[in-house]
């Protein structure tokens, strides 16, 4: 027991972190924090004594990794005009932008493995807005992919996520995600929260006017897309279709008559940023972003935001935090926040068995 113990007192961890170069480290966590630093302070003995460092040995681990690659990574100029200063090359300055992100990556690693609570959604900012605040209430990291209300439906499907937020509309019945759910065979795993109402339409400038697929044809209109399988997709292409069959054209001669309808975006945010950098003259997208930024708006109807959540998910901490927030008088003052366009439905934190 007490080699045990002597054992462990004398481990230390070791955070490597580094980058390699046929199969030696070249840059590691130490030696980036100083080149970090010295981009800024430009005196390698002035980041060595702020870390606490020995400068001999920093310089010589710098000329070690130089000698190796065969390429200098710092620059120093003596004395002159100003005095001497220490800085990267354009070489060092790479090498360090790839350790960084690389790192980013890491830490995006490290968060994910450790996330309470994994979200696959259709993009709403009030749904981030929820998800935020349960996040700092529980003290906890959410692992949330903006992927479209298909894909968020997938995830399910493959066990991969704690709750899917989705706003399909079905036009043979009128109604929103039920029949969705049925179609990905989800119907004796899942059940459906009810969500809110949010407004939808075409979103434009000041100088157009966008009252409907004609305007957009007529005008010849440049559009933003949303990425396929997102719900804001599917309600776009119904129109379209609906359009097909009333005049008797072509569904790909009609899509040829709107200008942009390749270019897609994964958010409601994206499309916002496309119309008011003037990359786009429309786009679909909901009230709130729109009036938030100063856009016309054109409502085309109030669609049923809902959250699928896999019955085996339904008893995690996490889970249940989010529907009793449904029910709170919380959630009501933060969606108020976010009008006009988003409502509270009689059926709000309802669960259905689908």
């Amino acid at each position: 027991m007490c080699k045990e113990r002597e054992i462990l007192n004398k481990l230390e961890f070791v955070h490597i972190l580094g980058i390699e170069y046929n199969g030696r480290v070249v840059i590691d966590f130490e030696l980036a924090k100083v080149l970090k630093l010295l981009n800024k302070y430009k005196s390698l003995n002035k980041v060595c004594k702020m870390l606490g460092l020995t400068y001999s040995r920093i310089l010589n681990k710098i000329r070690e990794v130089e000698r190796y690659l065969g390429i200098k990574i710092i620059e120093c100029r003596k004395g002159g005009i100003g005095g001497g200063y220490t800085i990267l090359t354009e070489f060092g300055q790479k090498i360090l932008d790839l350790y960084f992100s690389k790192f980013e990556e890491f830490e995006q690693f490290i968060k994910e493995c450790n996330a309470k609570l994994i979200v696959y959604s259709s993009h709403d900012p009030l749904f981030q807005e929820i998800l935020s605040y349960i996040s700092k209430k529980l003290n906890i990291y959410i692992q949330i992919h903006w992927v479209g209300s298909g894909k968020a439906l997938s995830a399910i499907l493959m066990n991969k996520s704690d709750i899917s937020g989705i706003h399909l509309y079905d036009p043979d019945t009128n109604t929103y995600n039920v029949t969705y759910i049925k179609r990905f065979w989800l119907s004796d795993k899942v059940v459906l929260i009810k969500g809110y109402r949010r407004s939808i339409g075409f979103v434009y400038h000041n100088e157009d006017e966008v009252n409907s697929l004609d305007s957009i044809i007529k005008n010849r209109l440049k559009i933003v897309n949303r990425n396929i399988g997102s719900g804001t997709r599917v309600l776009l292409d119904y129109l379209i279709e609906f359009k097909c069959r009333k005049l008797k054209v072509d569904r790909n001669k009609l899509i040829s008559l709107i200008p942009g309808y390749e270019v897609e975006v994964g958010t409601h945010n994206e499309v916002i940023e496309f119309i008011k950098t003037k990359r786009a003259n429309t786009g679909l997208s909901i009230e709130y972003l729109a009036t938030k930024e100063g856009l016309k708006f054109n409502k085309i109807r109030d669609e049923e935001f809902d959250f699928v959540i896999p019955k085996s998910k339904l008893n995690k901490i996490e889970v249940q935090e989010f529907v009793e927030f449904l029910k709170s008088s919380e959630f009501e003052r933060m969606l108020n926040l976010h009008k006009p366009g988003y409502e509270i439905m009689s059926e709000t934190s309802k669960i259905l068995y689908v």
